[in-house]
């Protein structure tokens, strides 16, 4: 009897779909089977409580049982190894924390095959702590705006997040640029103003001016199909067997949220890496091309343009209609159109690895000091368990994925600069009739309700049109970030290098009330003619 080896590596991904509540159970699975089926399994918020090993008809088959993974705890199916993989593995999962919770061993000739699971010792899991000494403060900017520095000194104190950066500006001009806390606690680095850091989704209203612009040249249109311009280069072609909505999804439709897919349905294909790369019988980790050829033939969840569902793949699609449109790359255009004429000089597109990290890049934390197998080694099927052992901000998702989305690098001050340049008074990026577009309600949007999603931004009108605040967050393991655009000219973004406090809550939900309130109580200060401020200097835009 001759059995395949191979080897699957699965592990708890974060912010993927609904948990399961109850236990379940499968059999007669293929270990290709189980491998789709365990990062099922992880995506639900389940864990393998069992697992039996059976030869059925000269085949292995595998029985599982699942139930919910109440602690959160990383693990990793391995199936089918040798006896030399599985000692590596032994070794190399004891020595970072994981133990054998169940072991299966079958004959193969002379040797013997093994099946195991492998769970992170709740015990071994290290909790984030920060230095005990005051907390370091930079920046002179604005240093007498009392209810700022309190405000973000008392939420990384209360909540047990290592560091953040804060910009203001009003009416045009920054009044108030400060870093609180560690850039680096290994080294205690002090959080500088300007560090740079993961804005995630704040990535949004970036691509959606950039889309803008090329409205306002004349190369696209909101109401052009987006498979126009996928199909365009030839990189994609739409399958014969493709679901018709696929040719009603106009740009419009991805910049509203409204392209047709939901998350809670069919996954966010930007974090299935993984089941992508498999699916196409990859021999690496899965690409943006690979990306938007998976879900070309696969169904969307509801009709383009008729409700709103959030969707990073949405922005995906945007990237690549840029590129299309723009005969550039994506990150070259943003580049030459956006980030230069607004004096945005700290902004670039980020990378996952902790070795690619930037010089004047902050570290990211999570409150728990897990560690995950990187992504990149994970896609490997095949491969004999000597694999990079990361924490979750630098290897348990891809970041150069996810360009359009949710990939740049940012100072708060240079977002600020972003936001103040797209109506700015002298040389604006944007026209004024491409920002009320970007403003207006979408027509599947609620006539009473008096928050929607524009283009790239969060809406809320507070007198029509006229006088709306826009905002944008971002979220991703070690970053949490938001950008405000208030309807009276504050401008304000603030930076954390953690995502989340020590009591699971997202660190820009809460900062975002009380920063209006610390906004209100520092105008006095501002008005009082001591205050100095930086000038937003911009370069002039293209024609």
């Amino acid at each position: 009897m001759r059995l395949i080896s191979t080897l699957t590596l699965t592990w708890l991904m974060a912010g993927t779909a609904l948990a399961v509540d109850e236990t379940v159970e499968r059999k007669g699975m293929s270990a290709a089977e189980l491998s789709v089926y365990a990062e099922q399994l992880t995506s639900q918020g389940q864990i393998i409580s069992d697992l039996r090993v059976r030869v059925v008809e000269r085949k292995t088959v595998f029985d599982v049982k699942a139930e919910p993974n109440k602690d959160k705890q990383a693990w990793l199916v391995q199936v089918n190894v040798s006896d030399k993989e599985f000692r590596d593995a032994r070794k190399r999962y004891t020595d970072d924390g994981f133990r054998n919770t169940i072991h299966r061993v079958i004959p193969n000739g002379r040797e013997k095959l093994h099946s195991s699971i492998w769970v992170q010792k709740t015990n071994n899991i290290e909790l984030l702590k920060l230095p005990t000494d005051s907390l370091p403060i930079t920046g002179e900017l604005g240093n007498n705006l009392e209810p700022l520095n309190e405000l973000l000194r008392k939420t990384l104190t209360d909540n047990n997040i290592p560091g953040a950066t804060l910009s203001v500006a009003r009416d045009g001009k920054i009044v108030y640029e400060r870093g609180f806390g560690y850039s680096d606690l290994e080294k205690q680095t002090p959080m500088a103003a300007e560090t740079t850091m993961r804005i995630a989704s704040i990535s949004k209203p970036i691509t959606a001016v950039a889309v803008l612009l090329l409205v306002e040249d004349g190369k696209l249109k909101l109401g052009d199909h987006a498979i126009d311009y996928l199909v365009r280069d030839k990189k994609f072609a739409l399958p014969k067997d493709a679901d018709p909505a696929w040719s009603r999804v106009t740009i419009r439709h991805l910049l509203q949220h409204s392209g047709g897919w939901n998350r809670d349905k069919s996954k966010d294909p930007m974090f299935e890496l993984l089941t992508i790369s498999r699916a196409l019988e990859l021999k690496q980790l899965a690409r943006i091309p690979d990306v938007v050829r998976y879900q070309l033939s696969r169904p969307l969840d509801f009709e383009p343009g008729t409700e709103y569902q959030y969707s990073n793949f949405g922005y995906c699609l945007l990237g690549r209609v840029i590129e299309a449109a723009s005969g550039q790359p994506y990150e070259t255009f943003v580049t030459e159109r956006i980030l230069k004429p607004a004096a945005m000089t700290h902004t670039r597109l980020g990378k996952t690895r902790l070795t690619d990290r930037a010089d004047d890049e902050a570290h990211y934390y999570t409150q728990t000091l897990k560690t995950y197998p990187a992504i990149w080694d994970a896609a490997h099927g095949e491969k004999s368990g000597k694999f990079e052992l990361v924490q979750a901000p630098y290897g348990q998702s891809d970041l150069e994925v996810m360009d359009s989305h949710g990939a740049w690098t940012s100072t708060a001050s240079d977002l600020v600069r972003f936001a103040t340049a797209m109506d700015s008074a002298t040389k604006p990026l944007l026209q004024p009739d491409s920002l009320r577009q970007l403003k207006e309600r979408p027509p599947f949007a609620g006539s009473d309700d008096d928050t929607w999603y524009g283009f790239g931004w969060s809406v809320r009108s507070i007198d029509g049109l006229e006088r709306v605040s826009i905002w944008h967050t971002g979220l991703i393991a070690g970053t949490s970030t938001i950008l405000v655009k208030r309807w009276d000219n504050f401008v304000w973004a603030v930076l954390f290098n953690c995502d989340e406090s020590q009591d699971g809550e997202k660190c820009a939900t809460l900062i975002d009330g009380p920063m209006h309130t610390a906004i209100n109580g520092s105008i006095p200060l501002m008005e009082s003619g001591e205050l100095t401020s930086k000038p937003l200097e911009c370069f002039p835009c293209h024609d």
